[in-house]
């Protein structure tokens, strides 16, 4: 028998029980009893992370789900390794090791173990080891060679490109940077995306190599998790050529196997307030905590109190009790059996949720209870990272995929790009004249054939597929007066542009002059004032979005730098309705399909939703800690949207009629990833984003582009 403590307070002498409302426990009633009163809430689910609530169960039972997961799921890794040949710098030990710790895509429940050779009923091989078949064992292989191709292709692009020798410019930056790269010996660096599972299918007598992407019985062909993880470097004439056999395994095994990354678990925090702390005191107590668990509450007539916002938050650091009086005011506890979980897979079939899913069901079977349902059907709608796109040398600032999905457009720092999705690899590269700086890219056809780009320095190109897909040359260019272009628009068979404090409308097919509405700051110099500061000390406004209606083309909805959102009738003319966003500059600004909601971004991190036809917000939420860079309906309902932020994350979002208030329903982080820029596809759910800004964004492989998914 004992008791068990309701409350842990912590102090700035120590930590002690709280016992005022303890729980008796008889002998051997502990099970029963957390039998009863265990929960488990799942407060956040990604392919790679899950965060749950395990409430009503001892310390001992938590830390034995956690090794479970860490020590007794089973997963799929590469075990043996046969190396044909490998003349890199990388020796064959150390590569082969580089494969085991990849993880696999792979479902270890349509896989048995491969058993010992001394288990019973064991069909040995002449070796002495069980014998590998495809229901215990993944063929994969690996054959890269570097013959310099790329290298040529990348001569190709600087003599398409008549990017002249820097002794004839004296420029050093692109010019150095292209001759550099085309007077280096041919590389090739060797990526986890080459190495695959092995289908082999027989015609007559003969064997030859399956090209589809699932097996005889419908199983997806087996690929590593991240594509983009480098395993070797090549030169010219170096070559790799291997086989490997993955097979299912537990952490307690090797490391490798173990399914998740980190698994941990904390009591959770408990803040409260012996009295109430007001005003300057108030605002003492939130620059204090370093986590940002307090807020301030307005009480009216100039009176404000301090209140516990994101008591999860809390590390229990004791920063807002540490000195002066300050423990007569604020008290902290932990609840007792109430432990917050947060397990982050290595990314595998199910991700995270498959550790924990794994972990119940080896728990349950220890006991002699139910195993439970698999957990894919307990998955919640949330972003699941799929990989990256690498070849960009710099920030991206705008991201479009193509209609089909298949292909992508990402502008940036050092130009545009047009990806293919399917290898993933730059298909073409567009420079936009003198430092090539582009700021928007849009596809102005279905099949990729004509794009358009627009750079900082204000004037919008329009590109025309040559003989091949490889090569683009300008066949139209439009000038907006030395601007950065904020916005490039298809509408219609026009090109909607938008930079300083004015939109311009150009026609695609005619040579004419375009059609400019011109905006002035709401509110005078000083709403003008708040982009910029001091450096905007003629107090311009400047248009950072523009998007037309799609269910009424003629209405215009611009977002400004003076904190509004204007809707225009470009039928009419006139300064257009204005609507009111605050909260600093709004960054974005995109309709629903029914034209009936607008979706506002926000630079404090806020994003809205706004009723059309009313022109009156329906719901706000801080959707971000720092400058939201966009937000777009994801559904034609307009109930779900996402948001992007310089904060480094993505969060989905519940909103619409149908929800009293936006309610967050999945979220993203890329740490020190800036994310400038994302794109949706609908039929697809895939997700694109760019961005960057230096610190862990960039590296020897430049700036990522992010590809996630909507899972359902």
């Amino acid at each position: 028998g004992g008791r068990m403590a309701s409350r842990y307070v912590l102090d700035n002498e120590g930590v002690r029980e709280d016992m005022s409302k303890h729980q008796e426990i008889e002998q051997g009633q502990l099970v029963d009893v957390m039998r009863q009163r265990m929960r488990v809430d799942v407060k956040s689910l990604t392919h790679e992370e899950i965060v749950f609530d395990l409430i009503g169960v001892d310390a001992s039972f938590a830390n034995a789900l956690r090794r479970i997961m860490i020590a007794e799921v089973p997963t799929m890794a590469v075990e043996k390794v046969w190396v044909w040949a490998n003349n890199s710098i990388v020796q064959d030990e150390v590569l082969a090791h580089r494969l085991g710790l990849l993880p696999l895509d792979a479902n270890p429940d349509d896989y048995t173990y491969l058993r010992e050779p001394w288990e019973e009923d064991a069909e040995n091989d002449e070796d002495g080891d069980e014998r590998a078949t495809d229901r215990n064992t993944i063929v994969m292989k690996l054959s890269v060679t570097c013959s310099g191709e790329e290298l040529d292709l990348l001569r190709q692009e600087v003599e398409e490109h008549g990017i002249p020798p820097v002794s004839e410019t004296g420029d050093t930056s692109a010019q150095a940077a292209a001759h550099a790269a085309v007077s280096k010996p041919p590389t090739k660096l060797v990526f986890a995306r080459d190495f695959a599972q092995y289908f082999e299918r027989k015609e007559g007598d003969e064997e030859v190599v399956d090209v589809e992407e699932e097996d005889e019985e419908g199983r997806p062909r087996v690929r590593p998790v991240h594509g983009d993880v480098v395993l070797a470097k090549l030169r010219e004439g170096q070559s790799i050529t291997l086989e490997a056999h993955a097979i299912k395994g537990v952490g307690k095994d090797h490391a490798k196997f173990s399914p998740v990354a980190t698994a941990s678990y904390r009591l959770l925090p408990e803040i409260y307030f012996k009295q109430d702390v007001r005003d300057d005191r108030a605002a003492e107590l939130v620059r204090k905590c370093p986590t940002s668990v307090f807020d301030i509450e307005d009480l009216g007539g100039g009176s404000t109190r301090a209140r516990v916002a994101r008591p999860r938050d809390c590390t229990m650091c004791r920063e807002c009790i540490r000195t002066d009086d300050w423990s007569d005011y604020v008290g902290l506890r932990r609840v007792a059996n109430h432990y917050i979980f947060q397990a982050r897979g290595e990314g595998g079939r199910d991700g995270a949720a498959s550790s924990c899913g794994g972990a119940g069901a080896a728990a349950a079977g220890r006991a002699g209870g139910p195993r439970p349902s698999h957990v894919r059907a307990a998955m919640v709608p949330g972003l699941e990272r799929r990989g990256s796109l690498l070849g960009c040398r710099g920030r991206v600032f705008d991201a479009r995929f193509a209609k089909e999905g298949t292909a992508a457009l990402t502008a940036g720092e050092d130009g545009a790009r047009v990806w293919c999705l399917r290898t993933r690899r730059c298909r073409a590269s567009l420079r936009h004249g003198g430092e090539g700086e582009v700021l928007r890219v849009l596809p102005l056809d279905a099949s990729l054939t004509r794009l358009c780009t627009g750079g900082a320095d204000g004037v919008a190109h329009v590109w025309q597929e040559g003989r091949d897909e490889r090569s683009f040359s300008q066949v139209a260019s439009f000038e907006h007066d030395g601007e950065q272009l904020y916005a490039c628009e298809l509408l219609g068979d026009g090109l909607l542009t938008a930079a300083g404090d004015c939109i311009k409308l150009w026609s695609l097919n005619a040579p004419s002059a375009p059609t400019e509405w011109r905006f002035l700051a709401h509110g005078g110099e000083e709403a003008a004032r708040v982009f910029g500061g001091p450096r905007n000390p003629d107090a311009c406004v400047y248009v950072f979005d523009a998007a037309p209606c799609p269910a009424a083309p003629h209405l215009l909805a611009a977002a400004l730098s003076d904190a509004t959102v204007r809707v225009l009738d470009m039928r009419e003319g006139g300064p257009g309705v204005v609507m009111e966003v605050g909260g600093g500059h709004a960054t974005s600004v995109a309709w629903s399909d029914d034209g009936r909601a607008v979706i506002v971004a926000g630079g404090k991190g806020q994003v809205s939703v706004w009723s059309a036809s009313e022109r009156k917000r329906v719901q706000q939420v801080q959707a971000h800690r720092r400058a939201a860079y966009g937000a777009r309906f994801v559904d034609a309902a307009g109930t779900r949207c996402l948001s992007w932020s310089s904060d480094g994350s993505l969060a989905l979002w519940d909103v619409g009629p149908s929800v009293p208030e936006a309610r967050e329903a999945a979220r993203l982080e890329l740490g020190g990833f800036p994310v400038l820029a994302a794109a949706h596809h609908r039929d697809t759910g895939a997700v694109l984003i760019g961005g960057g800004g230096g610190g862990t964004a960039s590296g020897f492989m430049g700036v990522p582009v992010h590809l996630a998914a909507l899972s359902p």
